[in-house]
């Protein structure tokens, strides 16, 4: 995991608000991952901030996607708060692009 890469997560009812900070490498993508596994039950909607973080490397986006499925939980419950984020449908499949 990227040294500085860390997060700040707050759950309330059936939403899950995650504030990361630092450099999202691939790492930091499995640490996302596993932590979004353990908030996933009961939670309908997901907000991952990720204005703070300093760089998102290629790499770190390619691994959160491809784990994306272990989840189990549909794209439309994320929610980006960001820059540049757009999530969009290819041949019936959500697919996730996050440019900072």
């Amino acid at each position: 995991m990227a040294n500085n890469f860390k997060f700040l997560s707050n759950r309330i009812r059936d939403r899950i608000r995650l504030k990361l900070y630092g450099d999202f490498d691939g790492s930091s993508a499995c640490e996302l991952i596993n932590v979004l596994k353990n908030y996933r039950n009961g939670s309908n909607q997901i907000f991952i901030d990720t204005n703070n973080l300093n760089t998102i490397h290629p790499f770190g986006m390619d691994v959160f996607k491809k784990n994306l499925s272990v989840l189990d939980t549909p794209i439309e419950h994320f929610h980006w708060q960001t820059k540049g984020t757009t999530i969009h449908r290819k041949e019936g499949k959500a697919v996730l692009r996050l440019i900072k």
